[in-house]
C-alpha cells in the first residue's frame, strides 16, 4: 500500500512539472534575426521575402 501512494505521488508530481514547464512563459527579449540570401532574389520577387528586403537587395545588386 505504501508503494503505491509512493508512485501515485511520483506521477503527479511529474505530471505537474510537466505541466509547469509547458506553460511557462517564454523569454519575450530574446531577438530573431531572419537572414535572407540575396541570391536566391535573382528574378527580383519571391513569396516569402517582406518587400523591404527585396528592395534592399535590388540596392545592392544595384551598385555592383
Amino acid at each position: 500500500m505504501a508503494k503505491d501512494i509512493f508512485w501515485v505521488t511520483v506521477t503527479f508530481g511529474i505530471l505537474i512539472a510537466m505541466l509547469t514547464l509547458a506553460f511557462w512563459p517564454a523569454d519575450k527579449s530574446s531577438v530573431v534575426v531572419v537572414k535572407y540570401d540575396c541570391r536566391v532574389l535573382i528574378g527580383g520577387w519571391h513569396p516569402d521575402v517582406p518587400q523591404s528586403v527585396q528592395d534592399e537587395c535590388r540596392n545592392l545588386r544595384s551598385k555592383k
